[in-house]
């Protein structure tokens, strides 16, 4: 279950960065023998909120500010329980009693770690610990010095668990994820369960080395009832106990029947694999198409034009768009600018393979019918480098794919500046359009 917990946690920091680095698999929808017709309305409508003054949306920027503040307070806090978990090292003292170094030579052994981890005793700490995410290091309160051997080695086992299980590192990428992540509750869920299944997991590691069940019980409830009161460091260090969730710890360990055996070799080589490939196929879906970031402009108001009398008909306004400035470009090398018009003609013409998309559907859907917006950006150089759909009340997935393919395989003369366009589809079916005149255009103000 912990390295359920780790590898979808690991995923969940891997998909953001790997989206951004890896090309974007084109997914396709199969299409519909061609049959009934039908009549497509394209318009450019008014969008609403007004526009930053940074040039952006000032929803998307709201966001933006929300998210990062979000995740700031998140990583002070994480900030501050590191520094205090290291200012615990700093006020330790290593140790010389050579009942603690003969427990941790046995322990080390036993569990396989190798390398040096530093024993340290703290005047400060109730419970033991583990600090340390590169080189951690063992903190044992001082009243240890009075404990049994079998006691002081249980302890140890548990404290070197979390060494040679790396649980240090996968708590910090648990942090990282909440920090990543902090307005999702499976974020928090996820960290929460990490630190019980690890918990869980050392405990068995110290049964299979042979520790006594109620030996082990007595030596965690007295650990936790040394906490009463205090502030365990969860943020910043491994600690042996919570006194949340002793109780459970507790059944588990006196409960004989609880499976303890590891993961087999097989199982512990498939299950990365299997993550790392799922998470490989959903960055590469996610990922936006592979091309220079252009800064972002508000939408305008967009001129609308009537549909004519006599029928259902295909008719386009001409939508207005706002430049962004391209600091790149001297002013005098500035030459040609994009204009209503030229979009409407480059959607006029590709509108053909959407109508053809739309009757193919109606042959499944007679009734298929509402609006999908969908905006998209224009880089100087007159590629379509960013594109969504802003609303969706067809809710068609292969419909909407076919307007994502009429935007994503439409080029424009280049220009000085970068271009977001904003263009609405309406479908509604009924008998394709006849000949007859498109009122021409509303140019905008």
């Amino acid at each position: 279950r912990h390295r359920a917990w780790t590898l979808g946690v690991l995923a969940a920091l891997a998909v953001p960065p790997l989206a951004w680095a890896l090309p974007a698999i084109p997914l396709s929808w199969p299409s519909s023998p061609a049959g009934a017709g039908g009549a497509l309305f394209a318009a450019a409508v008014t969008l609403t909120g007004r526009a930053s003054p940074l040039g952006v949306p000032a929803w998307p920027l709201g966001l933006a500010l929300a998210w990062g503040s979000g995740t700031a307070w998140v990583l002070v806090h994480l900030l501050r329980s590191h520094l205090a978990a290291h200012r615990v090292l700093r006020e330790a003292t290593p140790t010389v009693n050579p009942a603690w170094l003969s427990a941790k030579v046995e322990a080390a052994e036993l569990l396989g770690v190798s390398g040096r981890v530093p024993l340290l005793r703290s005047d400060a700490l109730p419970s033991p610990v583990t600090i340390g995410v590169y080189a951690p290091q063992v903190v044992l309160p001082a009243a240890a010095d009075g404990w049994a051997p079998e006691r002081l080695r249980a302890v140890l086992l548990h404290e070197l668990g979390h060494v040679q299980r790396q649980d240090t590192r996968v708590q910090l990428a648990a942090q990282l994820t909440c920090a990543l992540y902090w307005w999702s509750p499976l974020a928090w869920l996820a960290a929460a369960r990490l630190r019980a299944e690890r918990e869980h997991a050392c405990d068995d590691l110290v049964l299979r080395a042979g520790v006594r069940p109620t030996t082990y019980a007595e030596a965690l409830l007295d650990v936790a009832r040394a906490l009463t009161g205090e502030r365990p460091l969860t943020g910043g260090a491994a600690c042996m106990a919570d006194p949340a969730g002793v109780e459970a710890r507790l059944r588990r360990i006196l409960q004989p029947a609880t499976p303890r055996a590891p993961l087999g070799t097989g199982l512990r080589r498939a299950a990365p694999a299997g993550a790392a490939a799922l998470t490989l196929a959903l960055s590469c879906s996610t990922a936006p198409a592979a091309a220079t970031p252009t800064p972002a402009v508000a939408p305008g108001l967009a001129a609308m034009a009537p549909p004519s009398s006599g029928g259902p008909r295909s008719w386009f306004g001409a939508p207005t768009i706002e430049a962004g400035v391209d600091a790149s470009v001297p002013a005098f090398l500035a030459r040609d600018t994009l204009d209503g018009s030229t979009v409407e003609a480059e959607v006029r013409r590709r509108m053909g393979d959407l109508q053809a998309c739309y009757e193919r559907r109606l042959v499944e859907r007679p009734s298929l019918a509402g609006r999908i917006e969908i905006h998209w950006s224009i880089a100087p150089a007159g590629d379509v480098v960013e594109q969504c759909l802003s609303e969706d009340t067809v809710h068609d997935p292969a419909l909407a794919e076919c307007v994502n393919e009429l935007v994503r395989g439409s080029h424009y003369p280049a220009s000085s500046a970068p271009f977001n366009v904003s263009y609405p589809f309406e479908f509604e079916p009924g008998p394709a359009p006849g000949p007859g005149p498109v009122p021409p255009p509303t140019q905008p103000t």
